[in-house]
């Protein structure tokens, strides 16, 4: 945040006896010190995404999308869904509430559309209108294989 030629990281605020100090212009302390933890960042990519085969037996095969909302208020994400071969698909929405997890199976449909990934690789761009951290995670039934998280950019 920029005020004349100085970089600020920090603005606090006091009013009517009240303080809310700001980090970067998300409100880390909300009036008469309660902690808000808006912890994470709006918008997240995740590159690669490739449902794996879900095998004959539990637990079976699939990707997740895992969302942390440490936040006082619900997040509402959108997600954008980019594929190698198709046009994006685009306003798929899910909602965190307020301090909570949750996590979202890509092998089932996903979000309020219900939308289907069809199998092959794609990337989800998810955006929220509140501060999140998320993950995305596999579990891969094939030989060798195992859960793991992929890597995601974050801003």
């Amino acid at each position: 945040m920029r005020f004349g030629y100085h970089t600020v990281e920090t603005i606090i605020v006091r009013f009517a006896g009240n303080t809310l100090r700001y980090d970067n212009t998300t409100l880390i302390t909300s009036v008469k010190g309660e902690n808000v933890m808006a912890i994470g960042k709006k918008t997240w990519v995740f590159a690669d995404g490739d449902l794996p085969p879900q095998g004959n037996e539990e637990p079976f095969g699939h990707e997740a999308l895992m969302v942390a909302n440490s936040g006082e208020r619900d997040a509402h994400l959108s997600l954008k869904i980019l594929f190698e071969d198709k046009a994006p698909v685009e306003g798929v929405h899910l909602t965190v509430p307020a301090q909570r997890v949750n996590c979202f199976r890509m092998d089932f449909p996903v979000g309020e559309e219900k939308f289907s990934i069809p199998k092959g690789q794609y990337a989800v761009i998810l955006t929220s209108d509140e501060p999140i951290v998320a993950l995305y995670g596999r579990l891969d039934r094939r030989k060798d294989m195992a859960y793991y998280p992929i890597a995601g950019f974050s801003e």
